[in-house]
């Protein structure tokens, strides 16, 4: 993983956890993990194109494959969707 990427991460992780958001359990980890995905997703689509807004939505698409190994190491039925 580059550097900055995984600044952009640690950034937004120390954030949520230093605003008193950041302490989750095992089980509800999955969940922060893709809200804190989807506050970057509405970030890079609110900004105008550039290199740091593709940083930020790389940011948001591993905070989301984060999320979706958090949920698979607790409960693997999760990850299935559809009807």
């Amino acid at each position: 993983m580059p550097e900055s990427l995984r600044e952009r991460i640690l950034g937004v992780v120390t954030s949520a956890a230093s605003a008193g958001s950041g302490g989750c359990s095992a089980d509800a980890l999955h969940e922060r993990l893709r809200q804190l995905g989807d506050g970057l997703l509405a970030q890079a689509k609110s900004e105008p194109a550039s290199r740091d807004t593709a940083l930020t939505l790389l940011a948001a698409d591993a905070l989301m494959t984060f999320a979706c190994e958090a949920l698979a190491e607790v409960d693997p039925s999760g990850l299935v969707g559809g009807p």
